[in-house]
Protein backbone atom coordinates (compact mmCIF):
# COMPACT_ATOMS: atom_id res chain seq x y z
CA UNK A 1 0.00 0.00 0.00
CA UNK A 2 2.96 2.46 0.82
CA UNK A 3 4.72 1.65 -2.29
CA UNK A 4 1.89 2.51 -4.62
CA UNK A 5 0.87 5.58 -2.56
CA UNK A 6 4.11 7.17 -2.48
CA UNK A 7 4.08 6.07 -6.33
CA UNK A 8 1.23 8.39 -7.00
CA UNK A 9 2.03 11.62 -5.42
CA UNK A 10 5.53 10.95 -7.29
CA UNK A 11 3.77 10.29 -10.20
CA UNK A 12 1.61 13.61 -9.60
CA UNK A 13 4.49 15.72 -8.97
CA UNK A 14 6.51 14.43 -11.94
CA UNK A 15 3.46 15.78 -14.46
CA UNK A 16 4.08 18.94 -13.15
CA UNK A 17 7.67 19.44 -14.65
CA UNK A 18 6.09 19.55 -18.18
CA UNK A 19 4.29 23.20 -17.08
CA UNK A 20 7.58 24.16 -15.29
CA UNK A 21 9.07 23.72 -19.03
CA UNK A 22 6.56 25.31 -20.57
CA UNK A 23 6.67 28.29 -18.40
CA UNK A 24 10.11 28.62 -18.54
CA UNK A 25 10.37 28.58 -22.25
CA UNK A 26 7.90 30.73 -22.71
CA UNK A 27 9.29 33.35 -19.96
CA UNK A 28 7.06 33.20 -17.59
CA UNK A 29 8.77 32.71 -13.92
CA UNK A 30 6.20 33.97 -12.10
CA UNK A 31 3.63 31.44 -10.33
CA UNK A 32 -0.11 33.20 -11.41
CA UNK A 33 -2.62 32.79 -13.29
CA UNK A 34 -2.29 37.02 -14.78
CA UNK A 35 -1.54 36.56 -18.36
CA UNK A 36 2.52 37.21 -17.78
CA UNK A 37 2.04 34.23 -15.04
CA UNK A 38 2.85 30.83 -15.04
CA UNK A 39 0.05 28.54 -14.00
CA UNK A 40 1.48 25.35 -13.09
CA UNK A 41 -1.96 24.01 -13.88
CA UNK A 42 -1.28 21.58 -10.38
CA UNK A 43 -4.42 19.55 -9.39
CA UNK A 44 -5.31 19.29 -6.37
CA UNK A 45 -4.79 15.60 -4.37
CA UNK A 46 -6.58 14.24 -0.94
CA UNK A 47 -2.51 12.62 -0.62
CA UNK A 48 -0.25 15.90 -0.48
CA UNK A 49 -0.52 19.11 2.09
CA UNK A 50 -0.17 22.44 0.37
CA UNK A 51 -2.66 25.26 -0.11
CA UNK A 52 -2.43 26.84 -3.69
CA UNK A 53 -0.01 29.06 -4.90
CA UNK A 54 -2.04 30.70 -7.27
CA UNK A 55 -5.28 31.75 -5.11
CA UNK A 56 -7.73 29.23 -5.61
CA UNK A 57 -9.37 27.75 -2.55
CA UNK A 58 -8.84 24.09 -2.38
CA UNK A 59 -11.61 21.73 -1.53
CA UNK A 60 -11.00 20.22 2.08
CA UNK A 61 -8.48 17.88 2.91
CA UNK A 62 -7.12 18.51 -0.59
CA UNK A 63 -3.56 20.04 -1.21
CA UNK A 64 -1.52 20.67 -4.30
CA UNK A 65 2.22 20.78 -4.60
CA UNK A 66 4.58 23.55 -3.85
CA UNK A 67 6.88 25.30 -7.13
CA UNK A 68 9.54 27.39 -6.55
CA UNK A 69 8.74 31.00 -7.18
CA UNK A 70 9.92 32.58 -9.42
CA UNK A 71 10.84 29.64 -11.42
CA UNK A 72 14.18 29.09 -12.05
CA UNK A 73 17.08 27.27 -13.93
CA UNK A 74 17.12 24.62 -11.11
CA UNK A 75 13.35 25.16 -9.96
CA UNK A 76 11.75 22.64 -7.11
CA UNK A 77 8.60 20.83 -7.45
CA UNK A 78 7.44 19.43 -3.44
CA UNK A 79 5.19 18.22 -1.94
CA UNK A 80 4.36 16.63 1.28
CA UNK A 81 2.59 13.95 2.28
CA UNK A 82 -1.06 14.04 3.96
CA UNK A 83 -3.27 11.72 6.68
CA UNK A 84 -4.75 9.84 3.98
CA UNK A 85 -1.87 7.67 3.23
CA UNK A 86 -0.61 4.93 4.92
CA UNK A 87 1.20 6.05 8.41
CA UNK A 88 4.77 4.81 7.03
CA UNK A 89 4.65 7.84 4.74
CA UNK A 90 2.60 10.42 6.21
CA UNK A 91 4.15 13.88 6.64
CA UNK A 92 7.19 12.63 4.46
CA UNK A 93 8.69 15.25 1.43
CA UNK A 94 9.04 14.11 -2.02
CA UNK A 95 10.75 16.59 -4.47
CA UNK A 96 11.56 16.39 -8.01
CA UNK A 97 14.35 19.22 -8.83
CA UNK A 98 15.54 20.28 -12.14
CA UNK A 99 19.15 21.04 -13.01
CA UNK A 100 20.32 24.26 -14.52
CA UNK A 101 20.74 21.85 -18.08
CA UNK A 102 17.02 20.80 -17.73
CA UNK A 103 17.30 17.10 -15.93
CA UNK A 104 14.98 16.41 -13.77
CA UNK A 105 15.71 14.00 -10.23
CA UNK A 106 12.96 12.66 -7.97
CA UNK A 107 14.24 12.14 -4.09
CA UNK A 108 12.39 11.57 -0.88
CA UNK A 109 12.74 11.01 2.81
CA UNK A 110 9.92 7.79 2.44
CA UNK A 111 12.17 4.68 2.98
CA UNK A 112 13.71 3.36 0.27
CA UNK A 113 11.48 0.04 0.12
CA UNK A 114 8.82 2.38 -0.44
CA UNK A 115 10.11 3.95 -3.59
CA UNK A 116 9.84 3.45 -7.10
CA UNK A 117 13.66 3.10 -8.63
CA UNK A 118 14.03 6.39 -10.54
CA UNK A 119 13.12 7.80 -6.80
CA UNK A 120 16.08 8.12 -4.45
CA UNK A 121 16.19 8.05 -0.90
CA UNK A 122 17.67 11.14 1.08
CA UNK A 123 16.89 11.42 5.01
CA UNK A 124 17.72 14.67 4.60
CA UNK A 125 14.64 16.13 2.78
Amino acid sequence: MGKTQATRVINELGQLRLSVEECLQTGKTVIGVDTDECDPRTTASNFIVGSSQIGVVLPSNMGVAQMTSPLTLTTSITAIVSTQVTPTIVGKKIEWLRTSNGAWSCSSNIEAVYLPKFCSHDASL
